[in-house]
């Protein structure tokens, strides 16, 4: 699997942006994900429901804080959207897969139906550039 690299100045703004951006796409709940509903959610609780898994019990023995440390950051579920998105920061560089997201368990991509489309509009809502950088493999990002 291939990973594209986006080349920027706040490589955690564009993350954060991205995050929102699909989040809002995801439109609403599925199945019992009503229960988690926050409609009203903000950008800030977005990312704060991010960074501590709020959708689960705890997280996960740190394991949530110990990936964002890294740089790899993941969404699954966020106060009920189906989002199972990750997005990944290397040497300050925002680095995304470059397979086809799957509406069945990316909500988002239903909007933004590449990695790319989401990163662009991320990208255009922060009013920052953010040119393709080299791609990586799946094995370069995990070193």
């Amino acid at each position: 699997m291939d990973m594209q690299k986006y080349l920027v100045d706040d490589a955690v703004a564009l993350v954060r942006a991205a995050y929102w951006l699909a989040w809002q796409a995801c439109g609403g709940t599925l199945g019992a994900g009503v229960l988690q509903d926050r409609p009203t959610a903000t950008a800030d609780d977005v990312w704060s429901g991010i960074m501590n898994a709020s959708d689960y019990l705890g997280d996960y023995d740190g394991r949530i804080a110990r990936a964002a440390a890294q740089g790899d950051f993941y969404a699954d579920y966020v106060f009920g959207r189906m989002m199972k998105l990750t997005i990944y920061i290397r040497d300050g560089a925002v680095v995304t897969s470059t397979d086809t997201p799957r509406p069945a368990y990316q909500a988002w991509c239903r909007k933004y139906p590449t990695y790319d489309a989401l990163i662009v509009a991320a990208a255009e809502s922060e009013n920052v550039q953010a040119p393709k950088g080299d791609t990586m493999s799946w094995a370069e990002l995990r070193q």
